[in-house]
């Protein structure tokens, strides 16, 4: 009897030596996967405010702000350089297609009161002025899927778009709605097909503008009681929108096929949303200017914490890259010394490959093939994707097997947000498809469904 109950005793201790052996390691794993890492302080170039942020990639990223500021990095943040837009009032919004193609808009408080829209092609080094031609217009966002199809909005009342390149802008048509008057804070775009506007009127309503024929027609829906700011795609029917007010606090709008319906959360935080990014499909960050917090989300935006910022600073915007790499912009404010400013500048670096991987291995062509819509489909459906740079492009379609069913574009393309339009054989049978984006030594392969 002792000796069965030593035995048994040894087996019972055993067995939870292995358990606590597998445990620790499963949590080990677990922590291991995800890459941690930490927000760095760079050097800034200027003493204003940086207020908006725009990067094409890890290495190159354009920063603007009060008074005019823009400055430029195309080494990852290892250096800036002032760019002079000859312009004394704030930036409102900043937006480049490519290293060389961009935008940004800046406010004119003399008469005739407006918006000036600055044009360049070489990167920054030089840009063209010209003032927007309805007076009393304040544009506060631009946005281009390519060199001559663009959208750009403000207030009181400020929605146009552009199929020139901006020398004619028109406002395109709303679906009935009150609520399409409403200023506008951004846009972005899935696809060329399917995008989104946000805005609204603080203590009124939060906006949601849709479109899904190229932007001919929009649908402007109410989502909460304050404006919302940015907006983000998980995917092609996951969406985030971030925004909120003083009063009310944080405001976070989600929907979950492909804005049809929105749920708008207060998770609690006192400041206005004014710019998030992903880091991954899951990890989203978030920045709440002069509250000096980040707001932080590791489940797709569901539920969100605050975090404090680095050395308490104040961030406007911020961008994530790739999971590897992201940039923050903002203020600090030094009271103690007379109230005076300086630029901000923070990275992310992720601590467990940033010893590892060089700068350099960013920079290589970005090129991301975007899941086609509608999907399933029948007859056609679009497939959009995007190149940051120009060249040699191939999409082609392939059944279950691997078999070529059809080449759909074989040709040069520029750096942009490009699409095509596929529509099927009346003999190919109902199925799973594949289409494939080539250019060099990319490929990357999508899956898309024929019902019949």
């Amino acid at each position: 009897m002792i000796i069965y109950r030593f035995l048994k005793l040894l087996i019972v201790t055993m067995q939870n030596k292995i358990l606590l052996f597998l445990l620790i390691n499963l949590f080990s794993l677990q922590t291991n996967t995800i890459a941690q890492g930490k927000w760095v302080m760079l050097e800034s170039p200027t003493q204003l405010r940086l207020t908006t942020l725009f990067c094409i990639d890890s290495l190159t990223c354009w920063a603007s702000g009060d008074s005019g500021v823009v400055i430029h990095t195309t080494n990852g943040g290892k250096s800036w350089e002032v760019q002079n837009l000859e312009v004394t009032e704030e930036i409102q919004s900043i937006f480049f297609l490519n290293n060389n193609l961009g935008w940004a808009l800046s406010s004119k408080f003399t008469e005739p009161y407006g918006t000036y829209i600055h044009k360049t092609s070489n990167g920054g080094a030089l840009w063209e002025k010209e003032l927007f031609p309805i007076e009393n217009i304040f544009l506060h966002t631009i946005f281009f899927l390519d060199s001559l199809n663009g959208w750009i909005g403000g207030g009181p009342t400020a929605f146009f778009g552009t199929t020139d390149g901006g020398l004619t802008w028109k406002t395109p048509r709303f679906e009935s709605s009150l609520y399409s008057l409403f200023p506008v804070t951004s846009f972005n775009f899935y696809s060329p097909q399917y995008g989104f506007a946000t805005g609204g009127g603080h203590d009124i309503v939060g906006v949601i503008w849709r479109t899904k024929d190229f932007g001919a027609t929009w649908l402007a829906v109410p989502v909460g009681p304050e404006p919302l700011q940015e907006i983000y795609f998980i995917d092609s029917l996951n969406i985030v929108g971030v925004g909120g007010d003083f009063e009310f606090g944080t405001g976070i709008a989600q929907s979950d096929d492909g804005g049809e319906n929105w749920t708008y959360t207060e998770p609690g935080f006192f400041g206005i949303a004014t710019g998030f990014s992903f880091r991954t499909i899951n990890e989203a960050w978030g920045c709440l200017g002069p509250q000096k917090k980040f707001i932080f989300s590791n489940d797709s935006g569901k539920t969100w914490i605050q975090k404090e910022t680095l050395d308490s600073t104040s961030i406007f915007d911020i961008v994530f890259t790739d999971s590897l790499h992201g940039f923050a912009v903002g203020e600090n404010r030094e009271y103690s010394a007379g109230d005076n400013h300086k630029g901000i500048i923070l990275k992310y670096v992720s601590d467990s490959t940033s010893s590892v991987i060089e700068e350099k291995d960013f920079n290589i062509p970005d090129y991301d093939l975007l899941q086609n819509y509608p999907n399933p489909f029948n007859p056609s459906t679009k497939i959009s994707w995007k190149s940051s740079i120009g060249s040699w492009q191939t999409i082609k379609i392939y059944d279950v097997l691997g078999e070529e069913i059809e080449i759909l574009i074989d040709e040069y393309k520029e750096a942009g947000i490009h699409s095509t339009l596929y529509t099927v054989n009346s003999a190919l049978p109902s199925g799973i498809y594949f289409y494939q984006l080539k250019a060099g030594s990319f490929v990357q392969t999508k899956k898309m469904v024929l019902l019949r």
